[in-house]
């Protein structure tokens, strides 16, 4: 069976024993509010803070590749990179939904097309 693992949770499994020891948290976010910042200062930040994460993710010696599940964290990543590097090729990967009712294939494209970058697509059933 598969079971379901709340965010920023870990547990061991013996594979001796098949036994898998109690869900722990490993981290807790530290959630600051600021009631006193505007909706535009708070844009402007996000924005910059953002860019910033990816900026520092594009210093490599090898060439870039970004998974890219055609949803809107993917998307902001991929659209980020090309706005900070116009002419930087990029990858991009994607795992494709056999199933058309559940698959981003469509918003893959799209995102790829407009970015100009170069994908690589998976494309498996259930029976994989």
């Amino acid at each position: 069976g598969v079971f379901h693992l709340s965010p920023a949770h870990y547990f061991t499994f013996d594979l001796k024993t098949k036994t898998a020891t109690q869900p722990e948290c490993w981290w807790q976010p530290v959630i600051d509010t600021n009631e006193n910042i505007s909706f535009d200062e708070a844009v402007s930040k996000l924005r910059t803070l953002f860019l910033d994460s990816v900026r520092l993710h594009l210093r490599s010696d090898v060439p870039l590749g970004i998974a890219l599940s055609g949803g809107i964290d993917s998307s902001a990543v991929v659209s980020a990179v090309r706005y900070l590097e116009p002419s930087l090729p990029i990858k991009t990967f994607s795992y494709i939904a056999s199933d058309s009712r559940i698959s981003e294939e469509k918003w893959v494209d799209v995102l790829n097309e407009k970015m100009v970058a170069i994908a690589h697509k998976v494309v498996a059933n259930q029976d994989e």
